[in-house]
């Protein structure tokens, strides 16, 4: 009988063994962990940066100017707030309407068109606070509100001066806001590279052709500042001596136009 060679003991099965790379993935997935935990760390750093930021520019917004109070001084008195929309005896007899202004239903309308103002073409509406027993020796605050682009035919653009800006050889200031936003601050020579002369656009303005907008002058009761307002936010200053009652005037220079549909006085008397 033949005999056949014992067959070979039964291997072990082999172990399992991981798949080629997996040590690598594993590590990747832990360093992606470590990734997570530091930048949960770093945004929460940065956050915290940003909070303690916005607390110290609160705290000293005043000195940058960037204070959003009411830039009427405590204690000044309103004297005088007219609708212009519906004026009444005492607004004709505060507002002098014969260069180029008129009073109509829809406010106080500045029209430079055609020659229709003074003789530079510019329609300049004067304000006369005496008329109604006004004090702005001890500074003043005046604003007006403008109303939209839409609402006037021509291109819209804004004055408002302070001082004698009729005399070339006096001192006054003059503030020209256009319909974009843009604006300009200057003296009586208005002459770029020459004396004042300020320019720039701003934010604050309400580039909306539906939107009113205001304008404002603060002089405070040395005579010698003056600062500009554009919706509430400062625009310019200056420091020039305009006399111990410096005249005002609103308007809108040739060619262009702008009704104007409110007015506030306050004083500091």
């Amino acid at each position: 009988m033949m005999q056949y060679p014992p067959t070979s003991a039964p291997q072990a099965p082999t172990p399992y063994a991981p798949p080629q790379g997996s040590a690598s993935i594993q590590a990747e997935i832990e360093a992606a962990s470590v990734r997570g935990r530091r930048y949960q760390i770093t945004v929460g750093a940065i956050l915290a940066g940003i909070t303690v930021l916005a607390l110290a520019l609160a705290a000293i917004a005043p000195d940058l100017g960037l204070s959003a109070g009411s830039p009427v001084p405590a204690g000044w008195q309103q004297v005088y707030h007219a609708d212009l929309t519906a004026a009444t005896t005492k607004d004709y007899r505060a507002w002098d309407v014969n260069s180029g202004c008129a009073f109509y239903t829809t406010g106080l309308d500045a029209n430079g068109a055609n020659g229709a103002g003074d003789s530079s073409g510019d329609a300049i509406c004067a304000f006369a606070p005496g008329s109604f027993g006004a004090d702005t020796t001890q500074g003043f605050y005046f604003e007006l509100t403008i109303a939209p682009p839409a609402s006037v035919s021509l291109y819209q653009s804004s004055i408002l001066a302070v001082g004698n800006v009729s005399d070339s050889s006096a001192n006054g200031l003059w503030f020209e806001v256009s319909q974009d936003g843009r604006y300009v601050l200057c003296d009586v020579q208005c002459t770029r590279g020459q004396g004042i002369y300020l320019t720039g656009g701003t934010a604050a303005w309400h580039g909306n052709g539906y939107v009113a907008n205001t304008i404002a002058v603060r002089v405070l009761p040395n005579h010698t500042d003056e600062v500009f307002y554009i919706n509430g936010q400062q625009i310019a200053e200056e420091s020039l001596d305009l006399g111990v009652k410096p005249a005002l005037a609103i308007g809108a220079p040739g060619g262009a136009e702008t009704l104007f549909t409110a007015a506030t006085l306050a004083t500091g008397q």
